[in-house]
């Protein structure tokens, strides 16, 4: 399985209706989020997540860096030099997802 990292949020983030003020990153370039609550061991409900794009390697193999930047309007999660799969040649990009107070998010990657 892959880590998770809870991380929480300077604002409340709206997603299909629920409001959010924990997110969980991972190392495959995805946050999560988990709609009753969560513990080391078991989340409650799953509701599902952002990926900035659904082919990035899994954990084992993940070799880059993950910071994130909070401020009152924004919260940034950036992976820096991560694998993408089946991509030829071995690449390492950077990707940076970004979720606003308003719920807008932005993704960026290169």
């Amino acid at each position: 399985p892959v880590c998770e990292a809870r991380q929480n949020l300077p604002f409340e983030f709206q997603l299909r209706g629920n409001s959010y003020k924990t997110i969980f990153v991972t190392p495959d370039a995805t946050i999560r989020f988990y709609e009753f609550g969560y513990t080391d061991d078991v989340c409650a409900s799953d509701c599902g997540g952002i990926a900035v794009a659904r082919r990035f390697v899994p954990h084992e193999n993940y070799q880059g860096q993950i910071w994130t930047l909070a401020s009152d309007n924004s919260f940034v999660v950036s992976w820096e030099n991560i694998s993408f799969d089946g991509f030829c040649c071995d690449v390492l990009i950077n990707a940076q997802l970004t979720l606003y107070r308003n719920g807008n998010v932005q993704i960026c990657w290169g």
